[in-house]
């Protein structure tokens, strides 16, 4: 047999997988390709920042000349009171604190606005530095008097090997729920319908996802005990960190099986789960600060559970957390995993009545 024959059992092959040609190589291009619209920025200028008063006659004509003098390096906000900016820090909900000195804008005044950022967000230390510079330009430009700007770093600073490593880990639990547990499924679809007369689909559904999620847990172990041996400052393993983890994976797993199910365990469903798993990194903002590419990826991290998911395992490992802090967020990630769950489950009903 000669190259053209088997290029005819190739085109023969391909009429009966045009599904999944069409995603992997029309779809997937496509998506990958409107993605760029991300990407605007190599420096931060839309990570959001707070803007707050040192005391309480702090104007607000000098709160708004520190806000537009970081307008063009960061998205600011002014907040009312340190400890709400300080909440928001915590949280990642900015990245920096700018306190502002009263009568900044007054003739011959004296005055140091102090900028704070978290010495845990690795990756966002070296643009700070490029905030106070933009700050401290834009301020000598537009006041009178004399303003110095001084950046002070809260907590421990962290490595980006340390900074990286809860991204890493969850990396490791979004190939386990889009990728192992859709090919574990794929390879046991034919025993599905013998293992209906004995028990019910959902039930061994339930014992997958229970098996991975101790996979899971055993996989969190390995990775804090390799970067203790490697000297990583992190913060004892809590259940905050272990249940996120795992609650992220409950729900990535029952979307990743919906679709197994719905397409009937195709090869086009696969592939289908790892073209959301390739999507979700860059849309997640999973390690870099959110609005550090584009204003457009700020908004779509924001709206992403995953992004949330994202911050509360950081915190868990490389800051001193507490449940109270993250509450409503654990509250609606849990709402949103039973959900996702409730999904797999209607699948698998649709998957019975098309047998």
């Amino acid at each position: 047999m000669n190259i053209p024959t088997f290029l005819r059992k190739e085109l023969t092959w391909s009429r009966h997988r045009l599904l999944t040609i069409a995603i992997l190589f029309l779809v997937v291009p496509g998506v990958f390709a409107a993605g760029t619209v991300f990407f605007e920025h190599t420096l931060p200028e839309n990570a959001p920042v707070a803007v707050v008063p040192a005391s309480d006659n702090v104007s607000q004509n000098s709160l708004d000349i520190a806000r537009a003098g970081v307008t063009f390096t960061s998205d600011p906000r002014i907040v009312n009171s340190f400890e709400t900016a300080s909440r928001q820090l915590q949280r990642e909900q900015v990245y920096a604190i700018i306190e502002v000195p009263p009568n900044i804008g007054a003739p011959n005044a004296t005055a140091t606005i102090d900028v704070y950022i978290d010495g845990r967000i690795t990756i966002f230390r070296l643009p700070s530095r490029a905030i106070v510079s933009g700050l401290s330009t834009s301020l000598d430009q537009v006041v009178a008097g004399e303003v110095d700007t001084d950046r002070h770093v809260i907590g421990q600073k962290a490595s980006l090997s340390e900074y990286m490593l809860p991204t890493f880990l969850m990396l490791v639990v979004m190939l386990a729920a889009f990728v192992y547990l859709p090919t574990l499924l794929a390879r046991e679809a034919h025993v599905l319908d013998r293992l209906r007369t004995k028990s019910s689909i959902q039930s061994v559904v339930a014992a997958k996802l229970l098996f991975v999620s101790v996979l899971i847990v055993v996989s969190i172990g390995v990775m804090y005990l390799v970067g203790v041996l490697l000297g990583y400052s992190l913060e004892p393993l809590s259940l905050i960190a272990v249940g996120v983890y795992l609650l992220t994976f409950l729900t990535l797993a029952s979307l990743a099986s919906a679709v197994s199910f719905v397409t009937r365990f195709s090869t086009a469903g696969r592939v289908s789960s790892v073209a959301i798993f390739l999507a979700l990194i860059p849309l997640s903002n999973l390690a870099y600060p959110a609005g550090f590419f584009s204003p457009l990826s700020k908004t779509i991290a924001r709206l992403n559970p995953l992004h949330y998911s994202m911050i509360i395992a950081r915190t868990a490992l490389l800051k001193e957390s507490r449940v109270a802090v993250f509450a409503d967020w654990l509250g609606v990630l849990l709402a949103i995993t039973l959900a996702c769950i409730g999904i797999l489950t209607l699948s698998i009903r649709y998957y019975e009545w098309e047998s």
